[in-house]
């Protein structure tokens, strides 16, 4: 497949820098490789690069080696994804070996890297006067599960800059070929950043949101054997353009190994995070290639792609699918359309696992038993044209209508250009493509989402699916409306006021990460007091004193409808209802109505049975009570039976590129169910409410790499800060996914979520989230 890729330097419409180019290894035969002719520093060198990882089961993938076959050992220096025979699975393994069957260095990361929808900025650094070596993951420098340094072999303790194979994609004493992407490739040698000759602020910064962005690398100092691929050549992929010549040579590659997915947008070149399917969504995927973008599956199954987007755009997108061979039953058995990114609509608990093909509305073309085409009202149609192997079929959706071309012709005699007969119109809100292996009949398919030259035209106005074409979502810096910090408990009140410095109205929660005290609950509006919040109850009392070494963390909310948050507070009289104005212009709402006094505090969540509540302070399942009632887009009631009373209230809707308010529900396994957010999140909040479940929150402050598994539960009455397992959840740069199959979180059961925005997914004006 071709990936087109512009030639030459890109414009930087956004205000940042792009890398010119990128490639992928399919992991059956290409890579790049390159010997040097004489040995440069061997003690002091740097290697940086920009990858999206592909899927390939439990095989490690190794990104780079540079290795000298010496009988009877492969002494090797190499960076690898490492799946399988590691006590880290998806961890990063910096590993090297020079003379002697010892291990000179060994670094392996507690993060572990599972995130196959965006982009990661990895940094090596070796210094052997010091004894250092260290990995960097999107600017932030890894903490290790284990760590080996001796560095006892000599010869600065690598293979780096050695005049010795240099490979990517390729190892060479398997030997074995590994697929991923990689953009932006930069090896120096005779500097390091623990000596001090760079820092990692020359391969990447932090822009004014926070979020990691590549630099323009052309001032480095190179050395000798050091080099530069940009990729910007797709005729010439080994091309050094550091002014060293340093060219790797590539092989089984050509100018199909070029593409426009780059960790950084360019609207005016199409270039950006292009969707790919999404392997992690699913417990039994089959097996993977062309850079995440084939399958041939082994389970009947429903498979997202990367991107949700709003099914009313103007312009729309369109997407092409070759078909495969059958690999199961003895008819082609594809579904090819859009799902909903969430399930609300119709009621429907949202996942990708286990919810049966049409438990949230969709809208497909499906080969089977029949050729029909399944609307987004849950209608069908029936009596289409056929597709079978090697065919090509067109899916175009455009302000909520969608069409579908097999090889060329429109079925329904459908022309997407007049906006004359498609195949469905009932299609609304955020969308992603959808496919469907079922019915026991499976074929093998592979798309294309614009990242290669399509087949046949699109309509006119057609865009790619990629971060580029996303308008900006309504809140492009979330960190303005939310922030978390970990601090002792002497600094952790003016931590967070120095975090959100400036906000003249918010909401903070304070808790003991050490032992178990009441999440403390605070508001700008009444800020001299507080709620103390648990499985004890909810107590009301002037603010305590924090002081001591224990650890803590916070929280702080900003309010404001810009973030769709409202808080307040409410004199309310037994006898009739009291209105509480919010103005915030949505029914997808958590509500949290705390009383000053004697009144019952309850929680209200969008996806509860209507006429239920729930309480912070209890796991039980959400049950009848009028204390919160007639819940419109702008207001809602305390209930004409509540205490007289002085309540406080916190209201967040869901918005744009800053929150979701959804459900969803688990499948009880430790390959969990996926949740499309479009944000890498920073906070997530859930609780399950088929039947009793605790309050279980987590953070990013808490928890900086996946799996996240720092969680408080608000209703406990024991114990501190959870660290185990049951929690593990991956903080994902489009989602969330869960670890575990215990049913705090993702048991076969429905659950609540509440989630707050760390980085956008991307869109106009707007910098890629990271992959975690």
């Amino acid at each position: 497949m071709l990936h087109v890729a512009p030639l030459g330097f890109l414009s930087f419409p956004t205000g940042g820098y792009v890398p010119a180019g990128a490639i992928w290894f399919d992991g059956s035969a290409g890579y790049i490789q390159w010997t040097p002719s004489v040995a440069g520093n061997r003690e002091r060198w740097v290697i940086s690069f920009w990858t999206k990882l592909v899927e390939q089961g439990n095989n490690n993938t190794v990104f780079f080696e540079a290795q000298s076959n010496i009988s009877p050992y492969n002494m090797v220096s190499s960076l690898t994804w490492a799946r399988s025979g590691f006590s880290q699975p998806a961890s990063l393994d910096s590993f090297g070996m020079i003379t002697t069957p010892t291990t000179d260095y060994d670094v392996r990361t507690n993060a572990r890297f599972r995130d196959t929808s965006a982009w990661y900025h990895i940094v090596v650094s070796h210094n052997y006067a010091t004894n250092e070596h260290d990995i960097y993951v999107n600017g932030v420098e890894q903490t290790y599960a284990s760590t080996d340094l001796t560095m006892g072999g000599g010869s600065g303790g690598s293979w780096v800059n050695a005049a010795v194979p240099h490979s990517w994609g390729y190892d060479i004493g398997t030997p074995s070929y590994n697929p991923f992407y990689l953009a932006e490739v930069i090896q120096l040698d005779g500097a390091s950043i623990q000596n001090g000759d760079v820092d990692i602020t020359d391969f990447g910064e932090f822009d004014a949101n926070g979020n990691w962005v590549p630099v323009d690398p052309s001032g480095l100092t190179f050395g000798t054997n050091g080099y530069w691929l940009d990729f910007a050549d797709s005729a010439n992929l080994g091309n050094d353009v550091s002014g060293n010549g340093n060219d790797f040579t590539p092989v089984s590659m050509s100018p199909a190994n070029s593409t426009s997915d780059r960790p950084a947008d360019n609207a005016n070149n199409d270039v950006g995070n292009y969707c790919t399917l999404l392997p992690i969504s699913s417990p039994s995927p089959g097996t993977y290639s062309n850079g995440n973008l084939s399958l041939s599956p082994s389970s009947d199954e429903k498979l997202p792609g990367t991107i949700a987007f709003d099914s009313s755009d103007s312009n729309g997108f369109y997407w092409e699918v070759t078909i495969g061979a059958n690999v199961a039953g003895t008819l082609t058995g594809l579904g090819i359309g859009v799902a909903a990114a969430n399930g609300k609509s119709t009621g429907n608990a949202y996942q990708w696992q286990n919810d049966g093909y049409d438990a949230k509305p969709s809208s497909y073309f499906f080969q089977g038993t029949n050729t029909d085409y399944y609307k987004f009202d849950s209608t069908s149609s029936t009596g289409h044209t056929a597709f079978a192997d090697n065919d090509i079929v067109g899916f175009f959706i455009r302000n909520g209508k969608s069409w579908v071309h097999v090889n060329g012709t429109w079925q329904n005699s459908g022309n997407p250009n007049t906006d004359t007969n498609p195949m469905d119109t009932t299609i609304t809100g955020m969308v992603c493509p959808y496919f469907i292996n079922g019915g026991g009949n499976r074929s093998s398919f592979s798309v294309n989402f614009g990242q290669s030259s399509f087949s046949y035209t699109p309509p006119t106005g057609a865009k790619n699916l990629s971060t580029n074409n996303l308008p900006a979502p309504t809140v492009t810096n979330p960190a303005g409306g939310f922030q978390a910090v970990v601090a002792t408990e002497s600094n952790i009140e003016s931590q967070l006021a120095t975090a959100r410095s400036g906000w003249p109205n918010w909401m903070e929660w304070l808790n003991n990460r050490d032992s178990r005290e009441g999440v403390l609950m605070r508001f700008s509006h009444n800020s001299s007091h507080e709620y103390d919040v648990s499985g004890n109850g909810v107590s009301y009392a002037a603010n305590r004193t924090l002081s001591g070494s224990a650890n803590w963390s916070g929280l702080a909310f900003k309010i404001s409808s810009a973030y769709g948050t409202a808080a307040g507070s409410a004199s309310h009289t037994n006898g009739a209802a009291t209105t509480v104005t919010h103005n915030l212009g949505s029914t997808d709402c958590f509500i949290i109505l705390l009383p000053r006094g004697a009144g019952e505090h309850k929680v209200y969540h969008s996806s509860f049975s209507a006429g239920t509540l729930a309480a912070l302070t209890s796991e039980a399942a959400p049950s009848a009570s009028t204390i919160i009632t007639n819940i419109t887009a702008n207001s809602f009631d305390i209930g004409s039976g509540a205490t007289t009373d002085t309540y406080d209230y916190f209201i967040m809707v869901e918005t744009d590129g800053f929150s979701t308010i959804d459900e969803y529900t688990g499948n009880a396994d430790d390959n969990g169910c996926y949740h499309i957010t479009m944000y890498q999140p920073a906070f997530v909040l859930t609780k399950r409410t088929g039947t009793i479940g605790n309050w279980w929150y987590q953070d990013n402050a808490r928890s900086t790499y996946n799996p996240a598994s720092n969680a408080f539960f608000i209703d406990g009455t024991t114990g501190g800060e959870d660290t185990d397992v049951f929690q593990d959840t991956d903080f994902n740069a489009n989602g969330l996914k869960f670890r575990n199959s215990s049913g705090r979180r993702n048991g076969a059961d429905t659950y609540l979520l509440v989630s707050v925005a760390a980085h956008p997914f991307g869109g106009d004006g707007v910098a890629q989230a990271k992959a975690r």
